[in-house]
């Protein structure tokens, strides 16, 4: 983000940018949705194995 921001101007930086907020808002809500299954998936395979 810091070097899309840093760029200088030209005509693609606009777009450059959003493309860099929507990649970097699509990551953090996959990251986010995806965190809690994952985990509960992980977590009841240890306490499968172990009780």
């Amino acid at each position: 983000m810091a070097l899309v921001l840093s760029l200088p101007a030209n005509p693609y930086r606009d777009t450059i940018l959003a493309v860099c907020y929507v990649v970097v808002a699509f990551t953090i809500l996959v990251q986010g949705l995806t965190l809690e299954p994952i985990g509960r998936r992980l977590y009841g395979e240890r306490r499968g194995g172990h009780g």
